[in-house]
């Protein structure tokens, strides 16, 4: 489960259905589906069976209820800190929220930018009547989804992201939705679990939309990418501090996928893990290479520090974007 992605689940639907009139969402209305609070219950990839508090920007709450190997796995995030309990290792990870400083203005104009929507048929999804829309990427090489949304709310209610070849990578859908919930803020606080231990703790120092928003020293000369693939732009940037690590991160979108940037101190460099992929950077010299899933990580050093970008594009674009932070 991740921050910038919209998780769904599936219904039986027991009564009959006649389809309304095909409605026409927008970009706008899109943009604008985080700002409403709801609660329900979500399938991912046909397995997963999730629990969803959701009061609004920056407030969510996930619990995973099946299968029985994942059950009790939770995530709290409210704007500021985000905390992941595990009931099988009894360890909690803390970091920065996921939401950052996202505005649903700016991911409007990033969609309008970067997509197409094309509007293809009504169909119900969980008994509610929806319209199924796909997002195009004006660029190849990229993803596309394909959302059904909630004709009385604008919610999507069904999920799928596809690859660049129309293969489907991952599928949510809501099994039971519960919009314009009444939700407390202290639903989105956590409570350390007794004899949970915290195993990593991240303290944010500076946030902001650009490194000119940032009045905070960091040991090494900040560097961002002279490279960046079309459409993307900065949704925020940090400083924080893990062990006494100091680091920058910078989140960029292009509507739907996400980059993450990571920069620290040559001597902070990230290990190699096995079966990594050694690339050759023109300019900064070699790197490496790891699949995380549908994503890949590359990590690299430059004079200006060690460097590591997490992201859901090719090879050859993120090794481009590497190669760009060269002094």
């Amino acid at each position: 489960m991740t921050a910038g992605r919209w998780f769904l689940a599936l219904s039986v639907l027991t009564a009959p259905w006649s389809p309304p009139a095909l409605a026409q969402p927008t970009f706008a209305e899109l943009a604008r589906a985080g700002q409403l609070p709801y609660r329900g219950e979500l399938v991912i990839n046909g397995r997963t069976i999730v629990r969803v508090s959701h009061g609004g920007p920056g407030l969510q709450r996930q619990e995973v209820l099946a299968p029985p190997d994942l059950a009790g796995e939770l995530v709290v995030d409210n704007g500021q800190t985000r905390w992941h309990y595990s009931p099988r290792t009894m360890r909690v990870d803390l970091a920065p929220s996921s939401y950052g400083l996202r505005r649903p203005e700016h991911n409007q104009h990033l969609l309008e930018r970067n997509f197409h929507l094309v509007v293809i048929r009504s169909e119900p999804v969980a008994g509610r009547p929806a319209t199924e829309i796909e997002l195009r990427p004006r660029y190849a090489g990229r993803n596309s989804q394909r959302l059904w949304i909630d004709a009385a709310t604008g919610l999507p209610l069904k999920v799928q992201r596809l690859s660049p070849r129309g293969v489907v990578l991952e599928t949510s859908e809501f099994r039971h939705l519960e919009p314009h919930a009444t939700i407390g803020r202290s639903e989105f606080e956590f409570a350390l679990p007794p004899r949970a231990r915290v195993t990593s703790s991240v303290q944010v120092l500076a946030m902001g939309r650009s490194l000119a928003d940032l009045h905070m020293p960091v040991p090494f000369p900040i560097r961002m990418p002279g490279y960046l693939p079309a459409g993307f732009d900065v949704m925020d940037v940090q400083i924080f501090e893990r062990g006494g690590v100091r680091s920058v991160h910078w989140r960029l979108s292009d509507g739907l996928d996400m980059l993450s940037l990571f920069q620290t101190a040559r001597e902070h460099e990230a290990p190699r893990p096995a079966g990594a992929q050694v690339v050759t950077l023109p300019h900064v010299a070699t790197g490496f290479m790891v699949d995380h899933g549908p994503e890949r990580m590359l990590c690299w050093q430059t004079g200006a520090g060690s460097f590591s970008l997490v992201g859901d594009l090719g090879p050859d674009e993120l090794e481009r974007i590497a190669d760009s932070t060269s002094p």
